[in-house]
């Protein structure tokens, strides 16, 4: 528990100090074009660390300015955005994706309700956070979050007969957890330890249950039968459970999740000019999470 506050209060030092040294406002603005599919899963999103961060963090303000109001913008990337079209016909299956998809009307219904959420709740706290909170801290925080994975990570990997790689997260996640003050800062990958986040949804497909059913969930947004199934697993794994502090807790995750919509902004613009955001949504996950089933 002290090592969890003194995580906390370290990482408050490091948001002032960054903010003091270089605020939000007087960073320049890069190009406002946002060319590449980005990952639609607010709580996980992609993990490319530094570089994938900054290629992701495309601020909308030049263009912005001309518009006085946000609420236009579309919605979470998990807490899904409002469809153009009143009346989508029914795809099953996703030409781009392949993934099957035959609960679609329940799953429409969930991505709306998701929808209402982000909009009014989950998107402005991420737009208020991403204006006051400077990159090195938003990095920070990315990595943190990202260093807690590391026991889930690691269980997996030998569950999935890969005993090397999981001995290299072993050294990762105590040198970056040691050093790198909780995983604050990543001191890891200078040594040659390289991320590689493996999780119990791919465990199963690594034994078998390759191919599974998508599924829209209230609140928690796209996944699969496959996915869900292995949540609660998940969740025994990850360090933040065994918090006993229910206010740190819910913090804690109040934090990832504000963290996580920041970093996930760049996609709205390009989602506002989809026709249907629901295949948006679905084609941009489903895409992303084979890339993951498909790694060694």
């Amino acid at each position: 528990m002290r090592t969890t506050h003194l995580i906390v209060i370290v990482f408050f030092a490091q948001f002032t100090s960054a903010c003091a040294v270089q605020p939000k406002a007087l960073r320049s603005n890069p190009d406002s074009s946002f060319t590449r599919k980005a990952s639609v899963d607010l709580h996980e999103p992609p993990h490319g660390e530094e570089a994938d961060f900054r290629q992701l963090k495309v601020e909308q303000r030049s263009a912005g300015d001309e518009k006085s109001d946000h609420g236009d913008n579309l919605n979470s990337v998990n807490v899904a955005g409002e469809t153009s079209q009143k009346n989508p016909k029914p795809s099953n299956i996703d030409t781009n994706s392949g993934i099957s998809d035959p609960w679609e009307g329940f799953n429409r219904k969930n991505h709306a309700i998701n929808s209402v959420l982000d909009k009014y709740i989950v998107r402005p706290v991420g737009v208020a956070y991403d204006a006051v909170t400077p990159d090195p801290v938003q990095h920070s925080v990315t990595r943190f979050f990202g260093n807690l994975r590391g026991p889930s990570t690691v269980v997996n990997q030998l569950l999935q007969g890969k005993p090397l790689k999981a001995g290299q997260s072993v050294s990762r996640f105590v040198v970056n957890t040691t050093v790198g003050i909780g995983g604050l800062f990543d001191p890891a990958s200078s040594l040659g330890l390289s991320r590689e986040d493996a999780d119990l949804g791919q465990t199963f497909a690594s034994w078998g249950w390759r191919d599974s059913r998508y599924i829209v969930l209230p609140l928690l947004g796209p996944t699969t039968l496959r996915d869900a199934t292995s949540m609660f697993g998940e969740q025994k794994l990850s360090p933040t459970s065994y918090v006993s502090d229910t206010a740190l807790k819910t913090g804690l995750q109040f934090i990832q999740i504000t963290n996580n919509r920041a970093r996930l902004l760049a996609t709205d613009e390009i989602r506002k000019q989809s026709l249907d955001d629901y295949i948006f949504v679905r084609d941009a996950w489903a895409q992303r999470r084979n890339h993951q089933l498909s790694k060694d």
